[in-house]
C-alpha cells in the first residue's frame, strides 16, 4: 500500500468554504476510483508541540497498487483540483509518499 501525505499552509484569509472545496474535490477523485483508494482522511493539524507550527491542514490518501497512485497523480482530476482549487490558497506544502506494505504495480 503506498501511503501520500501532504501538509499545508493555507495563506491567511482562506476560508472554510474553500478548504471544504478543496475537500470536496479529493473526495470526487476517491469517487471516481474507488477500488483504487484505500483511504482518505483531510483534517486540521491539531499537533500541541511547543514548536512552531509549520502547516495548518494534511491530507492523507492509502493507494492499493503502483497504477492507482500514478492514475491520482497524473490524472487530469487532480491536475486540475491543485490548479483551480489549491494553488491558489496554498502558501506552502510539503509531500512525502512511502509504501506502508509491498505495494503491487496493479
Amino acid at each position: 500500500m503506498r501511503r501520500h501525505i501532504y501538509s499545508f499552509r493555507f495563506k491567511d484569509g482562506t476560508t472554510d468554504e474553500q478548504i471544504a472545496t478543496v475537500r470536496s474535490s479529493y473526495e470526487a477523485m476517491r469517487a471516481a476510483d474507488p477500488d483504487g483508494w484505500a483511504h482518505f482522511s483531510m483534517g486540521p493539524n491539531i499537533s500541541e508541540s511547543r514548536r512552531s507550527t509549520r502547516y495548518n491542514y494534511v491530507v492523507t490518501i492509502d493507494f492499493n497498487t503502483h497504477k492507482a497512485y500514478r492514475d491520482y497523480e497524473d490524472g487530469d482530476l487532480h491536475r486540475a483540483m491543485v490548479e483551480r482549487d489549491l494553488m491558489p490558497i496554498v502558501e506552502s506544502l510539503s509531500g512525502v509518499d512511502y509504501d506502508v506494505s509491498a505495494t503491487p504495480k496493479e
